[in-house]
């Protein structure tokens, strides 16, 4: 029988730049795919790194999942410059009831 691979993606949840760059350097050389945790204090209420901070920590030519667990996730987006396109970006769908 056949075995399935199995890719296991890192979750980094971080609120400084230093603990964005320590845990990301732990992971990165070890996986294709990182999944970012981005939130904004409003839709949860914790917050995380701020977006632009991100994008100046993270390696544009690593892949990343980022988490959106904010209240406008089409206005931060584009905030993380060239890290916007070529990877996936996971929102709630309770942001589409809002008024």
């Amino acid at each position: 029988m056949k075995r399935k691979h199995l890719e296991i993606i890192p979750a980094i949840l971080s609120k400084t730049r230093e603990d964005m760059i320590k845990k990301v350097s732990l992971v990165a050389p070890h996986v294709k795919m990182i999944h970012i945790d981005m939130m904004d204090g409003k839709f949860v209420p914790n917050t995380t790194l701020s977006t632009e901070e991100t994008a100046r920590v993270l390696d544009p030519k690593k892949q990343y999942i980022f988490h959106w667990m904010v209240e406008r996730p089409e206005e931060e987006i584009p905030k993380l410059g060239t890290l916007s396109s070529g990877n996936l970006h996971l929102i709630h769908a309770e942001i589409l009831n809002r008024d």
